[in-house]
């Protein structure tokens, strides 16, 4: 349940990411809170949480935790580091969109 909840969160932050830009040209008002920082900061604070327990303390597998500690890293980076957000946040958000997935396919208890 937390591994499809996790993709979920990674598949919405991706897709926010990837949108922002359109968003931006077509609504720029609107575009101003599509793109805020505390946007990014409130992903952060659900999928972190949600991807190190589903991932390293509910998974025994050593992928599974990489992943979660890549990909978290990846997003606190993506806030700390505005000239790269949207890269940064991207592959961090696919790496534990992969995490999840792996760990789904190997049938954890997650």
């Amino acid at each position: 349940m937390l591994d499809k909840f996790g993709i979920s969160l990674s598949c919405a932050c991706a897709i926010h990411c990837i949108l922002s830009s359109l968003v931006l040209s077509i609504a720029p008002a609107f575009g101003a809170f599509w793109t805020s920082e505390i946007i990014h900061i409130g992903f952060a604070l659900v999928a972190i949480p949600v991807s190190l327990w589903a991932l390293v303390v509910r998974s025994e597998k050593e992928l599974a935790s990489k992943a979660a500690y890549l990909g978290s890293a990846l997003l606190v980076a993506g806030i700390l580091f505005h000239d790269t957000t949207e890269l940064l946040t991207i592959s961090g958000a696919l790496i534990l969109a992969f995490g999840h997935l792996a760990n789904l396919s190997e049938g954890a208890r997650a």
